[in-house]
């Protein structure tokens, strides 16, 4: 089970890392960012996968990006700059934004 072996790399994903490593696993923020995503989209059946873009989910808009952009920086404690949104191209780039940042909680 990968949770019980942080040094697993799941497919797709930029290496799982433990705790201490970067604060959070890429595991772990996939996790919540499917508990994110599918309380904005209103949909219990979303299952995020690193490769997901907004073309794959019906509703996500430009109007939709922004509610998730808050949503993130909320729920993760973070603050995401201009740069690094305009940068993301999937979910597993947003994953790995995520657990690369020390302060994510």
């Amino acid at each position: 089970m990968v949770e019980d072996n942080p040094g697993v790399v799941m497919p797709g994903m930029v290496g799982a890392l433990a705790h201490g490593d970067r604060g959070m696993t890429e595991l772990e923020v996939m996790e919540r960012l499917n508990k994110v995503f599918a309380g904005l989209f209103r949909r219990d059946d979303l299952v995020l996968q690193p490769a997901t873009t907004a073309a794959d989910v019906p509703g996500w808009d430009s109007f939709k990006q922004i509610e998730i952009v808050v949503a993130v920086e909320e729920h993760f404690q973070v603050k995401l700059r201009t740069r690094e949104i305009v940068r993301l191209r999937n979910i597993g780039d947003l994953v790995a934004l995520i657990a690369g940042n020390p302060q994510a909680s």
